[in-house]
């Protein structure tokens, strides 16, 4: 079963949106507990659990960016 079409525009954007949100949730999440592992080892706490998910979330931002503005042929 197909549900949207990549080579329409909604489509393509539909699934930009999807991949976005799973590469934000993924990445932040992964990052907290990265931080969280290494504040407990490093003694940082909450140094790196709170640094680590912004610097996630800001290359999530990027990297949605950089490919929608890849994918409008500027």
């Amino acid at each position: 079963m197909k549900f949207f079409d990549r080579e329409s525009p909604v489509g393509s954007l539909m699934g930009e949106a999807l991949a976005f949100g799973a590469t934000l949730a993924l990445s932040s999440i992964g990052a907290f507990y990265l931080g969280k592992y290494l504040d407990g080892r490093w003694g940082t706490d909450p140094w790196l659990s709170v640094i680590l998910p912004i610097l996630a979330i800001g290359g999530s931002f990027y990297r949605f960016i950089r490919r929608i503005l890849a994918n409008s042929g500027e």
